[in-house]
């Protein structure tokens, strides 16, 4: 009789991950990120649409803190989801297949995502 041994339970937080992978991860969680927030950019854009006043509280809104630290997320996640559907059209043209190239162009993916953002962040 075969005895059953204990399931074993992940530590995810511990388990590292390859560049490729958080790229991809990443792309994923941009693109849910900013389905997310469409019905509150459609709410926006309504709302500064609507009136002299509707605009006067949109941009009283976007210049709370909360709000700007929303955009800056946005920001990211639109250039992460950019940048890493960029890399994975080209893979789907057998371009930077390989496992080095794969690395460094994930790896180019999330060092550039953030600093587009900061650098578009600043300029608005």
């Amino acid at each position: 009789m075969e005895t059953k041994k204990p399931p074993v339970f992940l530590d995810l937080r511990l388990i590292k991950m390859p560049a490729a992978a958080l790229a991809s991860i990443g792309h994923r969680a941009s693109g849910v990120f900013i389905a997310l927030l469409v019905p509150f950019m459609l709410y926006l854009l309504e709302l500064s649409l609507s009136s002299q006043e509707g605009f006067n509280q949109a941009t009283l809104l976007m210049e709370s803190s909360g709000a700007k630290i929303l955009l800056m997320l946005v920001l990211w996640a639109s250039f992460h989801h950019l940048f890493a559907g960029i890399r994975f059209l080209f893979a789907d043209i057998h371009i930077g297949v390989n496992r080095e190239q794969g690395r460094l162009t994930a790896l180019v993916v999330i060092a550039t995502a953030p600093v587009a953002a900061i650098i578009v962040g600043l300029l608005l």
